[in-house]
Protein backbone atom coordinates (compact mmCIF):
# COMPACT_ATOMS: atom_id res chain seq x y z
CA UNK A 1 0.00 0.00 0.00
CA UNK A 2 1.57 3.38 -0.68
CA UNK A 3 1.78 6.17 1.97
CA UNK A 4 -1.14 8.26 0.32
CA UNK A 5 -3.38 5.76 0.60
CA UNK A 6 -2.14 4.96 4.36
CA UNK A 7 -2.88 8.76 5.09
CA UNK A 8 -6.23 8.49 3.72
CA UNK A 9 -7.66 5.75 5.60
CA UNK A 10 -6.53 7.82 8.66
CA UNK A 11 -7.74 11.47 7.03
CA UNK A 12 -10.20 11.14 4.57
CA UNK A 13 -10.67 13.55 2.10
CA UNK A 14 -13.67 15.53 2.52
CA UNK A 15 -15.64 18.34 0.36
CA UNK A 16 -13.50 21.85 0.81
CA UNK A 17 -16.99 23.61 -0.35
CA UNK A 18 -19.29 21.86 1.88
CA UNK A 19 -16.72 22.87 4.85
CA UNK A 20 -16.73 26.34 3.85
CA UNK A 21 -20.94 26.57 3.45
CA UNK A 22 -20.81 24.84 6.84
CA UNK A 23 -18.17 26.82 8.79
CA UNK A 24 -17.98 29.97 6.25
CA UNK A 25 -14.85 31.44 4.13
CA UNK A 26 -12.05 33.67 5.71
CA UNK A 27 -12.43 37.48 5.47
CA UNK A 28 -9.05 39.82 5.15
CA UNK A 29 -9.44 42.32 7.67
CA UNK A 30 -6.34 44.49 7.34
CA UNK A 31 -2.39 44.17 6.59
CA UNK A 32 -1.04 45.39 10.25
CA UNK A 33 2.89 45.09 8.85
CA UNK A 34 5.13 44.82 5.86
CA UNK A 35 8.65 44.49 5.00
CA UNK A 36 10.56 43.25 2.07
CA UNK A 37 14.17 42.14 3.81
CA UNK A 38 15.85 41.39 0.52
CA UNK A 39 15.17 41.33 -3.20
CA UNK A 40 12.28 38.76 -4.40
CA UNK A 41 11.98 38.05 -0.45
CA UNK A 42 8.35 39.91 1.40
CA UNK A 43 7.13 39.67 4.73
CA UNK A 44 3.10 40.21 5.68
CA UNK A 45 1.35 39.77 9.54
CA UNK A 46 -2.07 40.01 8.47
CA UNK A 47 -5.47 39.93 10.72
CA UNK A 48 -8.18 37.89 9.18
CA UNK A 49 -11.48 36.83 10.72
CA UNK A 50 -12.84 32.95 10.84
CA UNK A 51 -16.39 32.48 9.22
CA UNK A 52 -17.42 32.24 13.18
CA UNK A 53 -15.94 36.00 12.88
CA UNK A 54 -12.78 34.36 15.64
CA UNK A 55 -10.07 36.33 14.75
CA UNK A 56 -6.53 34.82 13.68
CA UNK A 57 -2.94 36.82 13.10
CA UNK A 58 -1.24 35.37 10.20
CA UNK A 59 1.89 36.27 9.45
CA UNK A 60 3.46 35.31 5.64
CA UNK A 61 6.57 34.68 3.84
CA UNK A 62 6.99 34.46 -0.14
CA UNK A 63 10.63 34.03 -1.74
CA UNK A 64 10.45 34.48 -5.63
CA UNK A 65 12.63 32.33 -7.62
CA UNK A 66 14.30 35.22 -8.51
CA UNK A 67 15.51 36.55 -5.06
CA UNK A 68 18.88 36.84 -3.80
CA UNK A 69 18.31 34.12 -1.22
CA UNK A 70 17.52 30.92 -0.85
CA UNK A 71 15.55 28.08 1.60
CA UNK A 72 17.89 26.14 3.51
CA UNK A 73 17.57 23.80 7.16
CA UNK A 74 19.32 23.94 10.36
CA UNK A 75 19.21 20.67 12.17
CA UNK A 76 18.60 21.56 15.88
CA UNK A 77 17.55 19.09 18.51
CA UNK A 78 16.87 20.21 21.71
CA UNK A 79 17.06 23.64 20.56
CA UNK A 80 14.62 26.33 20.72
CA UNK A 81 13.72 28.75 17.40
CA UNK A 82 15.13 31.79 19.49
CA UNK A 83 19.10 29.90 19.40
CA UNK A 84 18.48 31.33 15.74
CA UNK A 85 19.41 34.60 16.89
CA UNK A 86 22.58 33.66 18.07
CA UNK A 87 22.99 30.94 15.17
CA UNK A 88 22.78 33.78 12.75
CA UNK A 89 25.01 36.28 13.92
CA UNK A 90 27.65 33.62 12.64
CA UNK A 91 26.71 34.33 9.16
CA UNK A 92 27.20 37.70 8.97
CA UNK A 93 23.60 38.56 8.87
CA UNK A 94 22.91 36.25 5.85
CA UNK A 95 20.32 34.91 7.81
CA UNK A 96 16.66 36.35 6.83
CA UNK A 97 14.16 34.23 8.33
CA UNK A 98 13.79 31.16 10.22
CA UNK A 99 10.82 28.75 11.38
CA UNK A 100 10.10 25.48 12.54
CA UNK A 101 9.12 22.53 10.33
CA UNK A 102 9.11 19.08 11.34
CA UNK A 103 6.96 17.04 13.13
CA UNK A 104 9.07 15.14 16.44
CA UNK A 105 8.86 12.65 18.96
CA UNK A 106 8.41 15.42 21.85
CA UNK A 107 5.78 14.18 24.37
CA UNK A 108 6.61 10.89 26.01
CA UNK A 109 9.80 11.66 26.62
CA UNK A 110 10.66 12.30 22.89
CA UNK A 111 13.94 12.64 21.68
CA UNK A 112 13.26 15.45 19.63
CA UNK A 113 14.35 13.43 16.79
CA UNK A 114 11.88 14.19 13.65
CA UNK A 115 9.40 11.63 12.41
CA UNK A 116 10.09 12.40 9.00
CA UNK A 117 12.89 12.86 6.54
CA UNK A 118 15.54 15.58 6.95
CA UNK A 119 18.41 16.43 4.89
CA UNK A 120 20.91 18.85 5.42
CA UNK A 121 23.33 20.07 2.60
CA UNK A 122 23.11 17.06 0.60
CA UNK A 123 22.96 14.97 3.97
CA UNK A 124 20.11 12.41 4.98
CA UNK A 125 20.48 13.15 8.93
CA UNK A 126 16.96 11.48 9.44
CA UNK A 127 14.46 8.95 7.62
CA UNK A 128 11.08 8.21 8.90
CA UNK A 129 10.84 5.32 11.63
CA UNK A 130 8.28 2.24 10.12
CA UNK A 131 6.28 2.96 13.68
CA UNK A 132 6.04 6.72 12.64
CA UNK A 133 2.40 7.80 12.01
CA UNK A 134 2.31 8.45 8.39
CA UNK A 135 0.66 11.44 8.75
CA UNK A 136 3.85 13.00 10.30
CA UNK A 137 6.11 11.27 8.15
CA UNK A 138 5.03 10.72 4.91
CA UNK A 139 5.49 13.99 3.10
CA UNK A 140 8.29 16.71 3.22
CA UNK A 141 9.44 20.25 1.56
CA UNK A 142 12.73 19.97 -0.17
CA UNK A 143 15.16 21.77 -2.39
CA UNK A 144 16.99 19.90 -4.86
CA UNK A 145 21.06 20.37 -5.68
CA UNK A 146 19.86 22.75 -8.47
CA UNK A 147 17.71 24.76 -6.14
CA UNK A 148 14.23 24.00 -6.78
CA UNK A 149 11.37 23.96 -4.25
CA UNK A 150 9.13 20.92 -4.02
CA UNK A 151 6.96 19.11 -2.03
CA UNK A 152 6.63 15.64 -2.52
CA UNK A 153 6.31 11.78 -0.08
CA UNK A 154 8.55 9.38 0.84
CA UNK A 155 7.57 7.25 -2.38
CA UNK A 156 8.64 9.78 -4.57
CA UNK A 157 11.75 10.07 -2.82
CA UNK A 158 12.64 6.26 -2.72
CA UNK A 159 11.30 6.04 -6.44
CA UNK A 160 12.86 8.88 -7.78
CA UNK A 161 14.52 11.60 -5.30
CA UNK A 162 17.18 9.83 -3.33
CA UNK A 163 20.37 11.54 -3.97
CA UNK A 164 18.98 14.50 -5.31
CA UNK A 165 18.09 16.61 -2.58
CA UNK A 166 20.19 19.38 -0.60
CA UNK A 167 17.87 20.23 1.98
CA UNK A 168 14.25 18.60 3.32
CA UNK A 169 12.08 18.88 6.52
CA UNK A 170 9.42 16.10 6.98
CA UNK A 171 5.53 17.33 6.69
CA UNK A 172 2.21 16.45 7.34
CA UNK A 173 -0.71 16.08 5.36
CA UNK A 174 -0.57 17.20 2.06
CA UNK A 175 -3.34 19.97 1.03
CA UNK A 176 -2.75 20.58 -2.29
CA UNK A 177 -1.20 18.75 -4.91
CA UNK A 178 -1.08 19.83 -8.78
CA UNK A 179 -2.96 22.75 -7.80
CA UNK A 180 -5.88 20.63 -6.81
CA UNK A 181 -7.41 20.63 -3.14
CA UNK A 182 -6.92 17.50 -1.25
CA UNK A 183 -9.04 18.64 2.24
CA UNK A 184 -8.55 16.17 4.63
CA UNK A 185 -11.74 15.37 7.17
CA UNK A 186 -10.19 16.77 10.40
CA UNK A 187 -11.64 20.16 11.37
CA UNK A 188 -9.74 21.07 14.25
CA UNK A 189 -8.27 24.85 14.84
CA UNK A 190 -4.70 25.23 16.33
CA UNK A 191 -1.94 27.34 15.48
CA UNK A 192 -0.57 26.26 12.00
CA UNK A 193 2.63 26.33 10.55
CA UNK A 194 2.50 25.86 6.57
CA UNK A 195 4.70 26.24 3.54
CA UNK A 196 3.20 26.21 -0.14
CA UNK A 197 4.88 26.40 -4.23
CA UNK A 198 3.04 28.79 -6.79
CA UNK A 199 2.78 27.61 -10.30
CA UNK A 200 5.65 30.39 -10.89
CA UNK A 201 8.14 29.08 -8.45
CA UNK A 202 7.32 31.19 -5.63
CA UNK A 203 7.50 29.58 -2.31
CA UNK A 204 4.76 31.08 0.52
CA UNK A 205 5.70 29.95 3.96
CA UNK A 206 2.70 30.76 6.46
CA UNK A 207 2.64 30.90 10.47
CA UNK A 208 -0.64 31.52 12.64
CA UNK A 209 -1.08 32.22 16.30
CA UNK A 210 -3.70 29.67 17.50
CA UNK A 211 -5.19 29.31 21.33
CA UNK A 212 -5.72 32.74 22.66
CA UNK A 213 -8.24 35.26 22.89
CA UNK A 214 -6.76 37.52 20.25
CA UNK A 215 -6.03 34.87 17.47
CA UNK A 216 -8.19 31.63 17.17
CA UNK A 217 -5.94 29.84 14.85
CA UNK A 218 -6.94 28.08 11.76
CA UNK A 219 -8.42 24.81 10.32
CA UNK A 220 -6.90 22.85 7.52
CA UNK A 221 -9.59 24.69 4.93
CA UNK A 222 -8.87 27.96 6.14
CA UNK A 223 -5.41 27.46 5.55
CA UNK A 224 -6.07 26.38 1.73
CA UNK A 225 -8.53 29.67 1.95
CA UNK A 226 -5.76 31.81 2.32
CA UNK A 227 -3.61 30.34 0.47
CA UNK A 228 -6.01 30.66 -2.82
CA UNK A 229 -6.62 34.08 -2.08
CA UNK A 230 -3.22 35.42 -1.71
CA UNK A 231 -3.06 36.09 -5.79
CA UNK A 232 -0.89 32.94 -6.94
CA UNK A 233 -1.47 29.92 -8.33
CA UNK A 234 -0.87 27.25 -6.06
CA UNK A 235 0.28 23.99 -6.61
CA UNK A 236 1.10 22.52 -3.83
CA UNK A 237 0.61 23.06 -0.10
CA UNK A 238 1.63 21.03 2.74
CA UNK A 239 0.90 21.58 6.63
CA UNK A 240 4.09 21.77 8.52
CA UNK A 241 4.18 20.95 12.55
CA UNK A 242 2.08 23.23 14.15
CA UNK A 243 0.18 24.31 17.92
CA UNK A 244 2.64 25.47 20.27
CA UNK A 245 5.75 24.28 17.61
CA UNK A 246 4.55 27.24 15.53
CA UNK A 247 7.30 29.83 15.57
CA UNK A 248 8.94 32.81 13.41
CA UNK A 249 11.71 34.80 12.96
CA UNK A 250 12.69 37.59 11.36
CA UNK A 251 15.83 39.51 10.89
CA UNK A 252 15.24 43.58 11.03
CA UNK A 253 17.27 46.16 9.34
CA UNK A 254 19.58 46.25 12.56
CA UNK A 255 20.51 42.92 12.58
CA UNK A 256 18.85 41.77 15.54
CA UNK A 257 16.03 39.47 15.04
CA UNK A 258 12.45 39.54 16.32
CA UNK A 259 9.78 36.78 16.84
CA UNK A 260 7.11 37.47 14.69
CA UNK A 261 4.13 35.61 16.04
CA UNK A 262 3.54 34.65 19.96
CA UNK A 263 4.19 30.73 20.61
CA UNK A 264 1.37 28.96 22.53
CA UNK A 265 3.40 26.76 24.45
CA UNK A 266 4.05 24.34 26.48
CA UNK A 267 7.73 24.48 26.03
CA UNK A 268 8.29 21.47 27.63
CA UNK A 269 6.27 18.17 27.91
CA UNK A 270 5.49 19.11 31.41
CA UNK A 271 4.79 22.86 31.72
CA UNK A 272 1.49 24.22 31.16
CA UNK A 273 0.67 26.88 28.35
CA UNK A 274 -0.53 30.17 30.19
CA UNK A 275 -1.69 33.34 28.68
CA UNK A 276 -0.45 35.70 28.01
CA UNK A 277 1.60 33.46 25.82
CA UNK A 278 5.13 34.79 24.49
CA UNK A 279 8.98 34.03 24.16
CA UNK A 280 8.83 31.97 27.25
CA UNK A 281 6.77 28.99 25.72
CA UNK A 282 8.52 28.76 23.00
CA UNK A 283 9.28 25.10 22.65
CA UNK A 284 12.46 23.09 20.95
CA UNK A 285 12.57 21.54 17.34
CA UNK A 286 13.61 19.49 15.54
CA UNK A 287 14.78 21.57 12.52
CA UNK A 288 14.29 24.98 10.83
CA UNK A 289 13.61 26.16 7.89
CA UNK A 290 15.70 29.15 7.04
CA UNK A 291 15.76 31.78 4.06
CA UNK A 292 19.56 32.78 3.47
CA UNK A 293 21.40 35.34 1.67
CA UNK A 294 22.83 34.23 -1.11
CA UNK A 295 26.30 35.44 -0.36
CA UNK A 296 26.64 31.84 1.25
CA UNK A 297 26.97 30.76 -2.34
CA UNK A 298 29.92 30.64 -4.37
CA UNK A 299 30.79 32.08 -7.80
CA UNK A 300 29.60 28.59 -9.10
CA UNK A 301 26.26 28.77 -7.51
CA UNK A 302 27.35 25.70 -5.24
CA UNK A 303 26.86 25.27 -1.80
CA UNK A 304 30.13 26.53 -0.01
CA UNK A 305 30.69 23.81 2.40
CA UNK A 306 33.28 25.89 4.24
CA UNK A 307 30.61 28.25 5.57
CA UNK A 308 27.62 26.20 6.03
CA UNK A 309 29.49 24.10 8.79
CA UNK A 310 28.09 26.33 11.34
CA UNK A 311 24.39 26.14 10.12
CA UNK A 312 23.41 23.46 12.77
CA UNK A 313 22.55 24.92 16.43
Amino acid sequence: MRLYERILRLFPLASYEEERSRNGCMTFVREEEAARPADGLTYSKRLYLRGNGAPVWVYIVTLSPDASAHWAVSAAPAGTILQVREHARRFEGSVLFAMNASFFHFFNNGDLTPYGIQIVRGKVCALPRIHDKPQHSSNFFAVTKEGLPLIADMDDYSEHLEGRLQYAVGGGLRLMIAGKIHLHSDESVAPRTAIGIAKDGTVIALCADGRSRISAGLSYADLIDIYTHLGFEILELLNLDGGGSTAALLREENGSFRMLNVPSGPPTPTARAVEPHGEEQARPVADALLIVADSLYDAECRFDSNRLTAIPF
